[in-house]
């Protein structure tokens, strides 16, 4: 997939795009986001400065009692498909329907 995939600098200016202003949301998204910002910088010079959510964080708060807090356990917890899991799309609807469940989870 890597060698037939788009050059880093390209998928960094199409993140950029996406993303534009908004916050950034993903599972353990803390050790993601500075390889992002640092290749933003030195492929793109460009300073990405949004602010993220880490739904691994939230987990911790409100879930203290998991095994841990893996986007799979946290999935089978709250009851989330994690068929096709490790593939782009399908982790961000997992981290998305995951996170939906903690925030009811959490408002109650």
């Amino acid at each position: 997939m890597l060698q037939e995939g788009i050059k880093q600098e390209k998928a960094l200016e199409g993140f950029v795009d996406f993303a534009g202003n908004e916050i950034i949301m993903g599972h353990n998204v803390n050790f993601d986001i500075n390889f992002i910002y640092d290749k933003c910088k030195s492929y793109l010079d460009y300073n990405l400065s949004n602010d993220f959510v880490d739904t691994m964080r939230i987990a911790k708060h409100v879930l203290p009692n998991v095994r841990n807090y893996k986007l799979g356990t946290l999935a089978d917890y709250f009851d989330v498909d994690y068929r096709n899991a490790h593939r782009g799309l399908t982790d961000v609807e997992i981290t998305y329907e995951v996170y939906n469940k903690m925030k009811e989870l959490a408002n109650k």
